[in-house]
């Protein structure tokens, strides 16, 4: 089943979409986010569903991990106690978080993910650049996921914006 699915996304689909009738019932709001370029652009980013800040928090761990075992270097030469050590290491997942110094994957993950804990998703994105081109690859998903929310967010931002004026403008 597609997470991006189901009521609640459906009702946030149709909270971002409005039908032209709506425009003209509804006042200047409606008209002002019906604009042919939000619109259209809203359009697109809803046939799929745009997951809120809090599902693309959530939903990160397990992409953090994908992202440490892609960059994670090869391990050739091991001898018995090496393959051990790194079968038990696969096992268990230690991570730092909050702000992490460095610039290694295990480090810009960290930093990532307490981005989006604090609801920065510009840092999240920005952080998410400086990978890897493994952990990248290991992430796109997620990164298209994030890049979508940001383009909703800055979408509906700016469409208020101009409703508020509006109506500022008619009173």
């Amino acid at each position: 089943s597609n997470p991006r699915s189901g009521p609640s996304h459906t009702k946030v689909r149709q909270s971002l979409i409005a039908s032209p009738s709506a425009s003209t019932a509804a006042g200047p709001t409606s008209r002002i986010i019906s604009s042919a370029g939000t619109s259209c652009t809203l359009q697109a980013l809803s046939d799929d569903g745009v997951l809120t800040r809090s599902q693309l928090a959530d939903r990160f761990p397990p992409v953090a991990e994908k992202i440490v075992e892609a960059t994670r270097p090869a391990e050739q030469d091991q001898g018995i106690a090496g393959r051990l050590i790194s079968s038990a290491m696969s096992v268990v997942k230690v991570r730092r978080t909050g702000e992490v110094e460095g610039d290694t994957p295990d480090a810009v993950v960290s930093r990532i993910e307490n981005a989006l804990r604090s609801g920065d998703l510009q840092a999240a994105a920005s952080q998410w650049e400086t990978l890897p081109e493994g952990g990248k690859a290991a992430s796109q998903e997620f990164k298209q996921a994030l890049d979508a929310r940001i383009a909703v967010d800055a979408l509906t931002g700016d469409s208020v914006a101009r409703a508020v004026n509006a109506t500022a403008n008619q009173n």
